[in-house]
């Protein structure tokens, strides 16, 4: 494998083991179900209710335990991801000005993907004065597979709070030395993205 494929698989992996926060306690019985790959959603801009960035705080890096290695074994992941800069193009969810994510979950992992993710996350949303309006809690479409890509998909459901019955899409950018997956594997990693409910 060359260093550029290497980064671009771990990338891949690093994304859907994030958001197995969002999804339910994993099961050693999972290990040997076969699971589809996810589709990707496009959402139609005008259709977003609420659009945030986000990115881990400083010092606060998501950590797996055991440290992702290049051998599949069940991972845990924690992680408090920071919301900013939420915009509502209907202007029906103005008041949301701001967030956090906090999310724990599992799945069965190793440096070239990632399988049958669970988990949950709960989002605390604040105003533009930094109050506390509102809560959510979400979860994605149950187990999936994910490839190595840049690009994955991360669909799911608002299951209960606050737009509860809606679907999110989400996506996330890790940072650091990734290639050390093989070598001592890797324990945290900082990452930034987008998350959109529509």
């Amino acid at each position: 494998m060359s260093v550029l494929s290497g980064r671009l698989a771990l990338r891949g992996l690093v994304v859907p083991l994030v958001f197995a926060g969002i999804a339910g306690p994993a099961a050693p019985a999972l290990a040997n179900r076969p699971a589809e790959p996810r589709q990707a959603v496009r959402v139609d801009p005008r259709e977003a209710l609420l659009t945030c960035t986000f990115k881990t705080p400083a010092g606060k890096p998501m950590t797996f335990r055991p440290a992702i290695r290049l051998r599949r074994q069940l991972v845990t992941t924690r992680a408090t991801l920071v919301l900013r800069g939420c915009t509502s193009l209907t202007g029906r969810r103005s008041r949301i000005a701001s967030g956090v994510i906090k999310l724990r979950g599992s799945a069965l992992a190793s440096c070239t993907g990632v399988q049958d993710l669970r988990g949950r996350a709960t989002i605390t949303w604040r105003d533009a004065e930094g109050r506390r309006i509102a809560r959510s809690i979400l979860r994605p479409d149950g187990a999936g597979r994910s490839r190595p890509s840049t690009k994955t998909p991360l669909n799911g459901r608002v299951t209960a709070g606050y737009l509860a019955g809606h679907r999110f899409r989400g996506t996330v950018r890790p940072r650091g030395r990734l290639l050390r997956c093989f070598g001592e594997g890797i324990r945290s990693v900082h990452g930034s993205g987008r998350i959109t409910i529509y």
